[in-house]
């Protein structure tokens, strides 16, 4: 438990960084980041995208994520 916070920390860092990187993508949402009134854990990072706007559907994503490593 003493770690905690330092966890949640780097977490939060990790999707920050994140959240900037897939803003530069158009159809691409990072996850929802604390807001004053919630504060998450970031223990996942949760990716929405627009599928009109980038032009395939989340299976597709989750396909050429997979097939880089990332899961």
């Amino acid at each position: 438990m003493r770690r905690n916070e330092h966890i949640i920390k780097v977490r939060r860092r990790v999707a920050e960084r994140l959240n900037r990187r897939f803003a530069k993508i158009p159809g691409i949402l990072g996850t929802p980041m604390d807001n004053g009134r919630t504060r998450g854990t970031h223990h996942l990072y949760l990716l929405q995208i627009d599928p009109d706007v980038v032009g395939a559907n989340i299976q597709d994503l989750k396909r050429k994520l997979t097939d880089r490593g990332v899961t």
